[in-house]
């Protein structure tokens, strides 16, 4: 009995939106004490029932006015975390398409990728990485970071990775990063962001790059490892007159 009064308060308060009483009556839902039913909704849509038990010695006027109180923060709270769930959905399946795709394959190179998050929850954000071919004896090499996550960080990384690539054959790795300083002015997301960026020549080995911000790469040889720490400016966006954004060589030995 007291399941199918509950039911009915819930399913009522559900259709008409207003906060019910339970007065604590022996048949009641509440046989010991009295409490409310109110409804949790925000934004005109109905996220569901609350239902609060209260001592005896409560007054009804005021549980009536605590459990409004209480749904109301409620369903704020609620909606936020169900348009963060969202959005991380949304940011997520954005970044896995952008990222998702198979390396370029390239006669003579072989290209591995991989993308491990600082931990589960970075895991959306503005990380970026891409190959592509330019010519038939270059290779461009990308890994970027835009400031932020979620889905405007991820956002701003897909429209970052498009002007890479319309930019990286007008001119050297320098040069990109002074047209990325340009369209970061028109893509406010992207301010601050990160890049190293680097053209290999597939015939001699010279890799050409530019780190804009961007941790120095990491270059492996049989003879161990080393970081390039040349070729190095401000994060793009972030350039002031007179700053010159630099470039540096190095050779990949073959093997």
């Amino acid at each position: 009995a007291r399941m199918r009064r509950l039911d009915q308060l819930a399913r009522q308060v559900a259709e008409t939106g207003d906060t019910e009483l339970v007065r604590g009556e022996p048949e009641g839902s509440f046989a010991t004490g009295r409490g409310a039913v109110a409804a949790l909704h925000v934004r005109g849509r109905l996220l569901g029932t609350l239902t609060l038990r209260l001592p005896e010695s409560s007054d009804l006027a005021m549980t009536a006015a605590f459990a409004d109180e209480v749904a109301s923060r409620l369903s704020h709270s609620l909606d936020n975390a169900l348009r963060y769930e969202r959005e991380r959905d949304v940011s997520h399946a954005l970044q896995a398409g952008l990222l998702g795709a198979a390396p370029v394959e390239v006669e003579g190179v072989e290209i591995a990728t991989v993308y491990r998050p600082g931990s589960e929850t970075l895991e959306v954000g503005g990380d970026w990485y891409d190959v592509f071919r330019l010519g038939d004896t270059t290779l461009a090499l990308v890994v970027g970071d835009v400031v932020g996550h979620g889905l405007d960080a991820a956002v701003a990384m897909g429209q970052l990775r498009g002007a890479v690539r319309a930019l990286a054959p007008t001119g050297s790795p320098s040069h990109v990063l002074d047209a990325l300083d340009l369209f970061v002015e028109q893509v406010p997301e992207g301010a601050m962001a990160t890049l190293a960026y680097a053209e290999l020549d597939l015939e001699n080995g010279l890799l050409t790059y530019a780190c804009a911000g961007h941790p120095p790469p990491l270059l492996l040889g049989s003879d161990g490892g080393r970081l390039l720490w040349e070729g190095r400016s401000l994060p793009l966006g972030a350039s002031f007159e007179g700053h010159e954004r630099m470039q540096a060589t190095d050779r990949l030995a073959a093997g």
